[in-house]
């Protein structure tokens, strides 16, 4: 018996699907509406069709007024120094990214955990300037730029012959207005970063491995982001010394600048690593790691306290932990279950990346507060 094929049928529909750029005036965390409302299309596109829809809102398109054509990146190039008495006061306790936070207030772009290219650093650099046009109006200059937000006015959908969608694709776009501004220096700075984002993004979806992990990620870690900067504002104001001297750092990391470094800081942090203790509890470390990452989990819950069978896979040569392994229970639509997640630490013997066995290949980065806790040998047994 032959089998039939019937017609693949495209049709153009008027749409009003909004994808946010940097600014989203409900205060939503950009792109994550989106990514949650993709992730739960049932069409049969492919997952990495799918995956390059969720990254690409989630990352921002950055369309905004003015002209794209820059010829040159900003000024302040030059390496500059502060010493510990004159860096200004910053409060970034509590933070799930404290780490990287103070990584990028104090210069050490070097253990910044995410590459300027990176779709999780467009998307703090995103948030960062949305939230401060929302919070920060008045401490805007005179020649502040409007954001805007670019929505799909017309949109391409593909049915097969049974008239099952196959496939959605925007083909044309405006850019609204949003009502909120940004720094020329900041927007400058978007512009350029836009680029490398894209790069950025299409090595993501061609790199492989676990795409729907990645996405899973990628949602859980925008909202911490998102968390970490309206926590920035609220615990430091917006004109204080420490957040001015956040922001010049954050915008010449992205722009590849050299940064105003605190050279005593960095060495204070390096310094730790010798004084963390070889001895930990890593029940309780996994305990707590899982708890805060947890907070990011879609649809499994975290049983607290259910962490077992702990084993240590490696150690460096001072016998600091370097990878270890353990069981943990989570609730589910079945009922109780059995997980196990792999716990790895960075070159400063601090936890990093939890490795969850659903997803094996995707790194959920470690909560900041903990890896602080356990610097300083809160853990020690």
């Amino acid at each position: 018996m032959k089998t039939i094929q019937k017609p693949v049928q495209t049709e153009l529909l008027p749409q009003r699907i909004e994808e946010f750029s940097v600014q989203n005036p409900k205060g939503i965390t950009p792109g994550q509406k989106y990514i949650d409302k993709t992730l739960r299309r049932t069409h049969k596109s492919s997952v990495k069709f799918k995956i390059l829809i969720c990254l690409f809102i989630a990352m921002g398109s950055f369309q905004l007024y003015g002209n794209n054509d820059f010829k040159s990146v900003l000024g302040e190039s030059t390496d500059a120094h502060l010493s510990t008495s004159q860096l200004p006061n910053l409060d970034l306790s509590g933070l799930n990214f404290e780490i990287a936070f103070q990584d990028i207030y104090i210069g050490n772009f070097k253990d910044v955990p995410w590459k300027r290219e990176e779709v999780l650093f467009g998307i703090l650099f995103g948030t960062y300037v949305s939230q401060f046009g929302q919070k920060c109006d008045q401490y805007l200059p005179k020649n502040k730029i409007e954001l805007t937000e670019r929505r799909c006015v017309e949109k391409r959908i593909t049915k097969n012959g049974y008239g099952t969608i196959i496939n959605e694709q925007c083909i044309k776009y405006v850019n609204d207005p949003t009502g909120y501004y940004a720094a020329p220096k900041m927007y400058e700075a978007m512009q350029v970063l836009e680029s490398f984002q894209m790069i950025g993004l299409l090595d993501l979806i061609s790199g492989g491995g676990d795409g729907i992990g990645t996405s899973l990620k990628l949602t859980g870690e925008s909202q911490a982001l998102a968390m970490d900067v309206a926590h920035l504002f609220r615990k430091n104001g917006c004109n204080s010394p420490g957040v001015q001297h956040f922001q010049k750092n954050l915008r010449r990391y992205a722009m590849a600048e050299a940064p105003i470094v605190n050279t005593e800081a960095i060495a204070a942090k390096k310094s730790k690593r010798g004084s963390i203790s070889a001895h930990q509890n890593l029940i309780e470390l996994i305990d707590d790691l899982i708890s805060e990452n947890s907070r990011q989990w879609q649809f499994n819950r975290y049983i607290s306290g259910s962490v077992s069978n702990v084993n240590i896979l490696s150690k460096d040569s001072k016998g600091l932990i370097l990878k270890a392994k353990a069981s943990y229970k989570f609730r589910g639509w079945s009922g109780t279950k059995k997980g196990s997640v792999t716990l790895t630490f960075d070159n400063y013997a601090l936890p990093e990346c939890l490795y969850f066995f659903d997803f094996p290949k995707t790194c959920r980065s470690a909560s900041g507060k903990v890896k602080q806790a356990y610097a300083k040998n809160a853990y020690a047994n």
